[in-house]
C-alpha cells in the first residue's frame, strides 16, 4: 500500500463502515479518511498499522480496542507519536435468548449466569475456536480467574455470525445453542420472534471500547475531535446501537474501561483453543 498522508484511519465494524465513510466526508471533503474493507485478522498485512514507520502514521485512528490496540508493537508506537487515546464509543453485545431450546432451564439474567453447568453446550459466540469474540470471555476472566472462564469456555457449543444464527432462533433447526451474544443491532431482530428473549444486565451491555487516538500537532486534530464529538456522529453511532461515550440512552457496564492487555487475550484465546 502506498503510504500517502492520512488525516484519519478507522477501523470500525462492517454495519457503519459506509455510512461513517460518507458522513465524515461530507464533514470534511477537504481531507483524507481511509475505512479498511476488513478488521481485526481480515486486514492485509500493509493495513495494519504496527507495520508502519511513525512518521507514516495517520494523523487520527479511530480503532477497536481487541485489534491492534492491544498489541505490545502498536501500543509502543502509539505511545511515541499520539496523545492518550480516549474512549469515544463502544460496540455493545447483549444476549439473545431462544426458550423453545432453552426449555425450563432458567433464563439468564447476567453474564455471570453463563458460567452455570446448566448452560453446558448452550453459547454461541461470533468468531471460531482459534480466534473467538473475547468480550464476554475477558470480563469473566478479570471477575472469576482462570477457574471461571474454563467453566465459561466448557460451556460454548458454537462458533457463527448473527447473519448465520438468526434465522434459526426459535426453530428445530436451531444446532448452535439457547444463548447467542451478539451485538444489539442484531439481538433486536430477535425480538420479531415470539420464541426470542434479548438480556441487558441491570448493570449493562458489555462493550468494548472504540478509540480516538490524534496527533498533538496535526493540522486538522481540532476539526476531526469536533466530529467525533459532535450530534451527527453521535446519532449515526445511536442508530446502529453503538453509543457514543457518555450516551446514558444506553446502558454500557461500568467494567468495560479497563482495557484488554495482549496477556489477557492471549490467555482468552489459548484457554478455547485447549477446548476446542
Amino acid at each position: 500500500m502506498d503510504k500517502k498522508h492520512y488525516d484519519l484511519w478507522a477501523e470500525v465494524p462492517s454495519p457503519i463502515k459506509s455510512r461513517l465513510r460518507n458522513v465524515f466526508s461530507a464533514y470534511a471533503e477537504d481531507l483524507n479518511a481511509y475505512i479498511p474493507a476488513q478488521v481485526g485478522g481480515n486486514m492485509t498485512k500493509e493495513e495494519y498499522l504496527k507495520e508502519w514507520k511513525p512518521k507514516d502514521l495517520p494523523d487520527a485512528c479511530f480503532l477497536m480496542d481487541f485489534g491492534e490496540c492491544a498489541d505490545p508493537v502498536f501500543a509502543a508506537l502509539a505511545e511515541k507519536v499520539y496523545e492518550k487515546p480516549k474512549i469515544q464509543a463502544w460496540f455493545p453485545e447483549v444476549m439473545a435468548v431462544d426458550l423453545k431450546r432453552l426449555g425450563n432451564r432458567k433464563i439468564p439474567e447476567a453474564y455471570d449466569d453463563l458460567l452455570r453447568e446448566e448452560y453446558l453446550g448452550e453459547i454461541c459466540l461470533i468468531g471460531n475456536a482459534k480466534m473467538p469474540d473475547p468480550l464476554t470471555s475477558l470480563y469473566i476472566l478479570r471477575k472469576y480467574g482462570a477457574e471461571g472462564l474454563n467453566s465459561f469456555v466448557r460451556n460454548v457449543a458454537s462458533f457463527a455470525p448473527p447473519s448465520e444464527t438468526l434465522r434459526h432462533l426459535g426453530h428445530p433447526s436451531n444446532s448452535y445453542g439457547s444463548i447467542f451474544l451478539m451485538p444489539p443491532l442484531f439481538a433486536q431482530i430477535c425480538l420479531e420472534k415470539a420464541a426470542a428473549r434479548v438480556v441487558i444486565p441491570q448493570t449493562g451491555a458489555l462493550a468494548e471500547p472504540m478509540l480516538l487516538y490524534q496527533k498533538s500537532s496535526a493540522p486538522a486534530k481540532e476539526k476531526i475531535r469536533t466530529f467525533f464529538e459532535s450530534t451527527t456522529f453521535r446519532d449515526l453511532m445511536a442508530d446502529y446501537q453503538m453509543p457514543v461515550f457518555g450516551d446514558h440512552r444506553f446502558r454500557i457496564d461500568e467494567s468495560c474501561g479497563k482495557l484488554a492487555t495482549e496477556e489477557e487475550l492471549t490467555i482468552v484465546f489459548q484457554t478455547f483453543r485447549n477446548h476446542s
